[in-house]
Formats: C-alpha cells, structure tokens, sequence
C-alpha cells in the first residue's frame, strides 16, 4: 500500500484536482474564460504536462524532505479530533442560527453577518464522487505522509481535516434534509473570503463548513508548496 501511495498518489491526486475544478466551474455556469479560472488551469495543466514529460524522459524525481509510512495512533487521534472540532462548529451554528433570523439579514460588521436560507441541494453522484476525492487526498495524505517539519506536519493535519470532515457533514446533510442549511452572509469587500463563490456573485450565503473547505484547501497548497521548495533528500510526494 505504502509503495502505491508512493507511486501514484501525486498523479492522482493531480487528475482529480483538474477534473473537479473542471466540473466545479462547468456546473456552477462559471465562465471558463475568466481571468482567474484561466490562470487556474494553465498552472494546473503546466504542472500535468511537466509530470508526464519527466515521466518520459526518465528522469530522477524531484525529491524533497519527507517520506511514506504507516500512520501513527498520535497523528490519527489528533487528526479526529481537529475533524470533529470543525464538524461540531458547523452543526451547532446550524441548529442555532437556521431560521432564527427568516430572510432578514443582521449585520455584525460590514459585509458579514446572519441570514437563514436553505438550499435545496439533494444527494446526488457528483456529491459522492467529491467526497471520494476528498478522502483519497485529505485523509490518505496527511496520514501516510510525512514532510519530517513538525509545524508543517501539523498544520496538514489540521487543514486537511478542516476539509474532510464538513464534506462529510454536508454530504449527510444533502442525504438527510435535501440540501444545506446556510447561516452567514458575505457581500462586497469580503466576497472572495470565498475565491470560489466570489467569481460569480457578489454576495452568497454560506455556512461555517463552506468556509472550512474553501480556506482548508487553500492552506493544503500552501504548505505543499512550502514544504516542496524545502528540498532534501527522502521521498517525493508521489515521485513527482
């Protein structure tokens, strides 16, 4: 299992992130030819084409400090429980705050505050496909993988689980109640704190486990990218 990891996680890993973006802008009407949706594709795509290149030509892989290994009890305890503590947050905001507050909006500070809505999202395929990609990459990854950096090992725990469980939570919420109750409100300045939702509308409501996604993600790249500029002899992640 270690070594298949090893091999194929990177590449998967990839593919996945490519087709989802891909399904993701198409099926939300985001116009491919969007600036930022542009730029998005052309790194991802860049990176796709300089893996298969390398692959071609044979060449040594890119290695940087780290390595696969079987996940320790410690990682996995704390990993639960960082999951747990963003899923509780989600759930409790939500029995609190839905329909506490009907259609009206109350402000807490410009351009953020409470508005109970419910959107009729059922269950369906493509939900299930997302959360099956949401396993593989921030549940296989940050357990079997270690950059040997304590901080950053830590930190991918944490925002790999503030991914992992609110997809989890929202994905029985879809199977249960036929969508997802929103609580928060985000319009003009504070708009992208969703870089997603911010390239379509210019005000959404959400709820606390969209903004764990969204800003999960963007830490996960964060600190790959970080820890992959910190090149030392070990294991690629996914002999890249």
């Amino acid at each position: 299992m270690i070594d298949f990891f090893k091999k194929y996680y990177f590449i998967i890993s990839l593919i996945s992130i490519i087709f989802m973006a891909f399904f993701g802008f198409y099926t939300e009407g985001i116009p491919f030819l969007h600036p930022v949706v542009i730029v998005i594709f052309i790194i991802l795509f860049s990176i796709l084409v300089f893996y298969i290149v390398r692959k071609i030509l044979k060449l040594k892989p890119i290695r940087e400090k780290g390595s696969w290994e079987k996940p320790r009890l410690n990682a996995i305890i704390f990993f639960i429980c960082s999951g747990l503590t963003f899923a509780v947050i989600d759930i409790l905001a939500k029995i609190i705050f839905s329909n506490a507050t009907g259609a009206v909006k109350y402000e807490i500070f410009p351009g953020f505050g409470l508005e109970s809505l419910f959107h009729v999202d059922p269950l369906l395929p493509e939900h299930i496909v997302v959360l099956i990609f949401c396993i593989w990459f921030f549940l296989i990854g940050p357990l079997f993988y270690k950059s040997h950096v304590k901080i950053i090992d830590t930190l991918w725990i944490i925002s790999s689980a503030m991914i992992l469980f609110p997809a989890i939570v929202m994905t029985f919420e879809r199977l249960l109640f036929g969508g997802v109750h929103n609580v928060l409100y985000f319009e003009e300045n504070l708009g992208f704190l969703c870089p997603y939702c911010g390239l379509k509308y210019e005000s959404y409501v959400w709820c606390p486990a969209d903004i764990f996604l969204s800003w999960g993600l963007i830490f996960v790249l964060l600190l790959y990218g970080i820890s992959f500029i910190m090149k030392k002899k070990g294991s690629s992640l996914g002999s890249f």
